[in-house]
């Protein structure tokens, strides 16, 4: 078996990848036209702290939550980071 070990991104690399998710979500739904193009800085910093899986968890979310706000634009408050929620390995 062989092992790899991907470092994780930088700042910037996770920025990307935030701004990268945030764009498929939004042209996958037809209500992602009401949104802008781009993520704004705030919630792209509040991104970089997780994971790929959890950035898209946490920005499905947000899409909801700006809506439930009455907006057509996500905001760092609507970004909400599943700290604790790691699921314990099953062991072998």
């Amino acid at each position: 078996m062989n092992v790899y070990e991907i470092p994780a991104p930088d700042r910037e690399g996770a920025r990307r990848i935030a701004q990268s998710i945030y764009a498929e979500i939004r042209n996958a739904h037809t209500w992602g036209a009401c949104f802008p193009e781009t993520l704004g800085d705030a919630p792209l910093d509040a991104l970089t702290q997780a994971s790929p899986r959890g950035m898209r968890r946490a920005m499905l979310n947000a899409f909801g939550n700006a809506r439930i706000d009455g907006r057509h634009h996500v905001e760092a408050r609507d970004i909400q980071l599943d700290r604790n929620s790691r699921r314990k390995a099953i062991g072998f």
